[in-house]
């Protein structure tokens, strides 16, 4: 069926009154609305028998059919996966018969002592037009159903109604979970209220609100998502609905950051020419301990200090770039035993305390974690996140404190827990820490001392970790009371398919 003039339409007319019948035939016969098609049958069972060699546009019921009503028929043909119009001729019926036949779904009626060309073309109009809207919107709803992006229908009160499969999918949540609920749910607790305010203060005013959310899986696992969420008006302009289109960015916005990462590192560190690496290594060389001049000894020493940290910055950069950049976060080109990739770092760790001379306590409790298991991501990044962390504890733990390094199952994930004893965060830096991909280390103020303790910030190792273990699918979160009574750092990793 196609709406307007010059349309073709399969018409089907139940009425067990011959003349009625004929009637009806010779005006869809001399319509000038377009090439009309029709078939008559007397009986709702020759009605049903007909459909199943093919489904008309268009079904004329009259209201009264020997042992049973237009409506009864109606009921039947849809029950049998009819998708028609139909339309009821109404006689002994009259308008109470009409009002039924709406109220079940038929598309218009005609009362016979009223039926003429003209009445007849508009029905047959009428009809096209609202099947024409019934199918744009079935269009509309395939096209939302299966769109990438997430869409989420809500009420006037902001009540969820309606959410996509891509929703479901991103955020873990079924329908059954969330329709009913308010998109408060999904909060992460990255944005303030003003954040919020905001937000409803445009919609509300009938505006459309953009920006970018950190929201927060049915897993608890963190995400950010481009969001633009529209008003939807109701035929007295009043706000009936609000539509939020939203699309996961999760990867590419911590890819941005990445790249940030290493031009930041990168465009400093290479100040120093590396050529002058060389030069001091053989300088030192040549010393031993009678030479006196042992404060410029110092000094060298340093300098080649900052300089093979500069060297190890950029590395890491490049490989973190290279890894977010050429891998899919959920298809790794490896993926890393757990249990090992903690024992190195641990290993390194205490070595690196030792020869700092630091006295410090670094323990490592595994009982919980198998041997065999494998989490998503390669090996050599999720050591870089594990080693970074251990620096951090050891940096901020004072002399005869404790750290203890503890891993174990928790359903499905990999739990890492790195407690110290040591100078713990003030009262507010743990939110600070944790805003949306938290600011890059300042690449004018390096530390070399990556174990010694106060010896450097803390923003790289957590944005490096960060950034890798959110590539992964995993989480990381960092607990603190407050100064001086240490820090808990919990990193959790999906394991990898299959296991």
């Amino acid at each position: 069926m196609e709406s307007g003039l010059g349309i073709h339409i399969k018409t089907l007319i139940v009425d067990d009154n011959p003349a009625d019948s004929a009637l009806l035939t010779r005006y869809l016969a001399d319509s000038q609305v377009g090439s009309i098609e029709a078939m008559a049958v007397a009986t709702g069972d020759e009605a049903l028998e007909s459909i199943k060699g093919g489904d008309p546009d268009v079904v004329f019921l009259d209201y009264l059919l020997g042992g049973e009503t237009g409506i009864d028929v109606m009921r039947r043909l849809k029950q049998a996966g009819s998708r028609a119009a139909f339309i009821l001729l109404t006689g002994m019926g009259g308008e109470r018969a009409a009002v039924e036949a709406l109220r079940e779904g038929a598309h218009d009626y005609i009362t016979k002592y009223e039926l003429n060309q003209e009445i007849l073309d508009h029905a047959i109009l009428h009809v096209a037009d609202l099947k024409t809207a019934e199918q744009e919107r079935a269009r509309l709803n395939t096209a939302i159903e299966q769109a990438a992006e997430m869409i989420i229908i809500t009420d006037a009160d902001g009540i969820i109604q309606y959410v996509n499969p891509a929703f479901e999918k991103i955020t873990g949540y079924s329908r059954n979970d969330i329709i009913g609920q308010n998109p408060r749910i999904m909060k992460s607790g990255y944005h303030d209220k003003a954040f919020y305010d905001e937000m409803w203060r445009t919609i509300l005013s009938g505006g459309t609100w953009r920006s970018r959310f950190i929201n927060k899986k049915k897993d608890g696992t963190l995400y950010e998502e481009d969001a633009t969420i529209s008003p939807v008006f109701g035929r007295e302009g009043e706000i009936a609905n609000f539509v939020a289109v939203k699309r996961d960015i999760t990867h590419e916005a911590t890819l941005i950051k990445a790249k940030e990462y290493f031009t930041s590192i990168t465009s400093h560190e290479l100040r120093t020419p590396l050529t002058m690496l060389g030069l001091v290594r053989i300088f030192l060389n040549s010393l031993d301990d009678e030479i006196p001049a042992k404060d410029k000894v110092g000094q060298i020493r340093t300098v080649l200090d900052e300089s093979c940290a500069r060297l190890e910055r950029i590395a890491t950069a490049t490989a973190l770039l290279s890894e977010m950049s050429l891998t899919s976060p959920k298809d790794p080109k490896e993926n890393a035993l757990l249990y090992f990739e903690l024992i190195s770092s641990v290993q390194m760790a205490g070595h690196m305390i030792e020869k700092d001379q630091r006295r410090l306590s670094l323990g490592l409790e595994m009982a919980g974690l198998p041997k065999e298991i494998r989490v998503r991501g390669e090996g050599v990044m999720i050591r870089k996140v594990i080693d970074e962390l251990i620096s951090n504890a050891i940096k901020y733990t004072p002399d005869s404190k404790k750290i203890t390094v503890r891993s174990f199952m928790r359903g499905d994930w990999a739990i890492v827990e790195i407690t110290d004893e040591g100078i713990g965060l003030p009262a507010g830096k743990v939110t600070e820490i944790f805003e949306p991909y938290f600011s890059l280390e300042d690449a004018r103020h390096h530390s070399s001392g990556r174990y010694k303790y106060l010896g450097g910030g803390i923003g790289l190792g957590l944005t490096i970790a960060r950034m890798i273990t959110e590539h992964y699918g995993g989480t990381i979160n960092i607990d603190s009371s407050g100064e001086n009574r240490g820090t808990k750092v919990t990193l959790a990793y999906p394991l990898s398919a299959g296991q």
